[in-house]
């Protein structure tokens, strides 16, 4: 009855996960911090690929560095196209759903009113931990036949860590969904700015040297737009620190998660190797 029921669940959440992976509306609530950090690294990483680029061209436009810039930038825009494509199925999603059940408080939280595109990836986690604690149970029904009682204490705790990381993960996801809002608020904050500075007002004096004060208004302007381009690579640092660290926290939870759950396989990878073995000896 145990391997009916395990076989059946299994075969149901098989087809919710390639639901889910087909499934656009379902896509904001996978694993796509880490994928997008990723995105965020290597686009700052081009952009001063492409300013160091600017400056060796001016000072030498046919050298060998040049050719190499332009090359690592090829090659970076083809992993952005990479990263950044879909193929029409997410197959990160077939590995497990396990991280999305995970996700089930911080989407109550803060993404409630989208709750509707979240449930096949909610049933699909279900399904999985419900596999996970089926074949548990299986696995220490077998353990006891063979009268393995380390292979039925290792089953009996694989479930229980199973279902133990799935808690420990919901904890895991709204304190950092908590902490990347609180990231990105201030932020916010901090990038908003005041107005830029006017260009400085110059008054030719009448009667003096018009050459040197025509020399000092061009002093004067060229401090002036140096100024604007150091505030402008300071709100574009901002910026940056806007979108990566909220991102980090979340990457950071994901990593945590899938940590977590592989190391809840341990114990029934165990427990099945044992019931193997005892069984092997009663042949």
């Amino acid at each position: 009855g145990l391997a009916i029921a395990t076989t059946s669940v299994a075969a149901v959440h098989l087809i919710l996960a390639f639901v889910v992976a087909n499934n656009e509306r379902s896509a904001g609530f996978g694993s796509a911090s880490i994928p997008a950090l990723s995105m965020v690294n290597r686009e700052e990483r081009r952009q001063n690929l492409n300013k160091e680029m600017i400056k060796e061209m001016q000072s030498n436009p046919n050298g060998q560095r040049v050719k190499d810039l332009r090359a690592e930038l090829a090659d970076s825009g083809r992993d952005l196209s990479r990263i950044g494509g879909s193929d029409g199925m997410r197959w990160p999603d077939l590995a497990t759903a396990l991280p999305r059940l995970d996700s089930l408080v911080a989407v109550l939280a803060y993404s409630s009113r989208g709750f509707e595109y979240y449930l096949w990836s909610l049933f699909a986690g279900l399904f999985e931990l419900a596999r996970l604690v089926l074949l548990g149970l299986l696995l220490g029904a077998l353990a006891r036949a063979a009268k393995d009682h380390r292979a039925e204490d290792q089953a009996k705790f694989g479930w229980i860590a199973g279902s133990g990381a799935v808690g420990v993960g919901l904890l895991v996801v709204l304190l950092a969904a908590v902490m990347a809002k609180s990231a990105a608020e201030d932020a916010a904050r901090a990038i908003t700015a005041g107005p830029s500075t006017p260009p400085p007002s110059f008054q030719f004096a009448p009667g003096g040297n018009f050459q040197q004060q025509q020399a000092e208004h061009q002093r004067q302007m060229d401090d002036w737009r140096r100024q604007q381009q150091d505030e402008a690579e300071r709100a574009q640092q901002r910026f940056r620190s806007l979108v990566r660290a909220p991102l980090n926290y979340l990457s950071a939870a994901e990593l945590l998660v899938f940590a977590l759950h592989a190391g809840a396989l341990v114990l029934p990878a165990l427990a099945a190797f044992g019931v193997f073995r005892s069984m092997g000896r009663r042949r």
